[in-house]
Formats: C-alpha cells, structure tokens, sequence
C-alpha cells in the first residue's frame, strides 16, 4: 500500500467515525448495545504506530459512563482510560474473550460487569528491568473475578500490587501468563511490577503534613509513580519537586499537573503536603543496576545560587563539619542538615561553627558551594 492509498484510508475512516459521533452527539442517532463495527480486519496506520484488529464487536453503550466495551458475548468488561497513552496495538479475540492493548492480554473472567481504567501500559514489557512499573490499572466490580493477564516473560517472577501493597509475587507460566484474584471490592488500584524471586525492598518515610526532603532509594522511575504512592497528595497546591540542572525546582501537583520529572536511585525529592499530621510510609523496590554498600561520587555544580541538594549514601556516619572539611568551602558557605524530627534545616557555616551535627546514611544534606566540587561518598 502506498501513501496516498494510506492517507485516503486514514482520511476515509476518520470522517465515517467523527460523523457517527457527531450524529450521536445531536441525538440523530441512537447507539445502545447495536453492532457499529463488526469485523476491522486491519488498519495501520504508520506515521501514528496505531495498528487495530478487531475479531468481535465493538459496544458504544452511552450509559456505561464513557467505557468501550471490547467483547464477546460471554465477557463483562469493560476498558477506558483517562489519561494519555499510546497503544500501538488494540485486539479484540471473540475466540477467547480477550483483550490484547499493546503486547498485554486482558482475559477477566467475572459474572458480573467490571469496569477496567487503564493508566499505563509499557510498550515492550521484554525490555523492561527489575523493579519498573510495567501495567497501572483500577478495577470496579463485585463479587469473584479472576484477572489472567498475558504478554509476559515466561517462568519471570512479577509484583502485584493492591492498593501500593504488594499482594502477590507470582511466576508468568510457560505462555506468559500470570494470575490472580479479587473478591473484596469498591475500586481498587492495581499494578504490575518486574521482580525476582530474590527481589527486596527498602521502606520510605516522609511527612504528610507540611514540608520535608527525603532520598529516593527506589529504582529509577517518574514523579507520577511516587505521587501514586503518596496517600492523600490529591491537592493542586501539594507538590513534590527535584532541583533541575538548571539550579531550578521542577515541581508535579496533587491534580496532576506540572512536570513528570525523571527520579532517579539516590536523588532528592522535595515534597509538601496539607493533610493531617503524621507521616507516609511506603515500600520501594530497589535498583538492581545499583550496589547499595559501595562508595559512589557526587558532582556538585556552581548552577545559579550555588544550591545542591544530596542524599548522604555512605554506610559510615560522618559529621557537617567533616563534611565542610571534605568539600574545603570558604568562609560563608554552608552544609545543611534536614533534620526529620523538627523539619528544620540544621546548617554547619564555614568560618563560623555553629553546633556540628551527626549525618547519618540516608540524611538530606544542602550544600552551598563557591564552585564546582566532587564528593566521594
């Protein structure tokens, strides 16, 4: 096929659906459990890497509350999603009551409907590593459903986790299948997550109510992931934030909004969050690319003020004015201590003292720099 033939395909197909929407929208046309497409063999459509094959019908039900339902007539679930992703394939197998988005295959069996919202799914599930995040869903029914999920590596070992606790480490089958079952139900989160039958986890705290620093120990991941796991940090003026390599703070928010940034294992995170005191614990999966136990080198950067915001990794405590030794700063300059019992920054200045702190592995430390320095930790 060439481009032209492409292109009126892609044309054609666009008009025939946005008129059926248009259509239904004015109320000139009455879409409620009727066949509107009932064999797409296949489009492709390059330039956008979609790819659409279809074996059973596709159900526009306007009462199902904006859900597709991708079925044959023995299945009840249904699939949207609310935010933004790229599928590079959708299939619908009437033979198997299946739903395949991407490479992973969604076999629900359950006697009463199931309304299923899609959050993430990774592209190439075989090229991801231990500890990342490979499919993100809610899922709202009743009664026993059993969730057959395929697309996986054979005989690999993965996570699930309910509501940010782990719940299941099971083994894919020889097919690439893995399994497992909900009964207790309103809405639950799920997600699947890469491990290892060895695969351990290390437990974050950080405050629910105001501000506070911690050192992300987890693999590498995004600022969504973290707020995932952030109970209650719901609010457009609740944030997490990483410094840029600009000397700026790049903050995501409690709706949604701002920047998915990049964290990555031993990175500090700026959080703040209005909700009743106390604090947020969470499990983390560690980076297996990473040895935890050896010395590793910072480079701190003379960018903007001169702020640099490190988490202390070495197994061996020191001291701020160690620290300030280490890093010979001039006088004026300064190391700062985020003490998590006041949430207050403790500070050793450079030529005037103050009271020395003990820095501990994990602890915040801030340190005002004159110019570009390396600390081996």
């Amino acid at each position: 096929m060439n481009n032209i033939q492409l292109l009126i395909i892609t044309i054609t197909v666009t008009i025939i659906l946005a008129s059926i929407l248009f259509l239904w929208k004015k109320g000139l046309l009455k879409i409620h459990k009727k066949k509107i497409l009932t064999t797409l063999v296949s489009i492709s459509i390059l330039s956008g890497g979609i790819t659409l094959m279809f074996t059973a019908d596709i159900i526009v039900n306007p009462a199902a509350g904006n859900y597709v339902e991708f079925r044959s007539s023995t299945s009840n679930a249904y699939f949207r999603t609310n935010t933004s992703i790229h599928f590079s394939t959708i299939a619908v197998s009437g033979e198997t009551s299946a739903v395949t988005l991407n490479t992973t295959v969604f076999k629900v069996t359950s006697a009463t409907r199931i309304n299923i919202t899609v959050m993430k799914i990774r592209y190439n599930i075989t090229g991801a590593a231990n500890g990342e995040e490979l499919l993100d869903f809610y899922a709202d029914g009743a009664g026993t459903v059993t969730f057959n999920l395929g697309g996986f590596i054979a005989t690999q070992y993965y996570h699930v986790k309910k509501d940010n606790v782990v719940v299941n480490q099971t083994q894919a089958n020889t097919t690439g299948y893995i399994s497992f079952v909900n009964t207790a139900w309103t809405s639950h989160h799920f997600e699947v997550i890469k491990g290892t039958a060895t695969t351990w986890m290390l437990e974050m705290t950080f405050r629910n109510n105001g501000i506070d620093y911690f050192t992300w120990l987890g693999t590498n991941t995004s600022a969504y992931y973290v707020y995932k796991n952030m109970t209650g940090f719901n609010e457009a003026t609740e944030y997490i934030g990483i410094l840029g390599n600009n000397g700026l703070w790049k903050y995501y928010y409690g709706d949604k909004s701002g920047t998915n940034f990049s964290i990555h294992t031993f990175d500090v995170v700026k959080s703040y969050m209005d909700d009743a005191a106390g604090n947020i614990t969470f499990d983390v999966y560690t980076n297996p690319s990473i040895n935890y136990n050896t010395s590793r080198t910072v480079n701190l950067k003379k960018i903007g003020n001169g702020y640099n915001y490190t988490g202390y990794t070495k197994t061996t405590g020191t001291t701020l004015l160690s620290i300030n030794t280490t890093l010979t700063l001039p006088h004026g300059y300064f190391i700062g201590l985020w003490n998590k019992t006041t949430f207050t920054w403790n500070y050793w200045i450079s030529g005037f003292g103050k009271t020395d702190k003990a820095v501990v592995r994990y602890n915040v430390i801030m340190t005002k720099i004159d110019g570009n320095k390396v600390w081996v930790l």
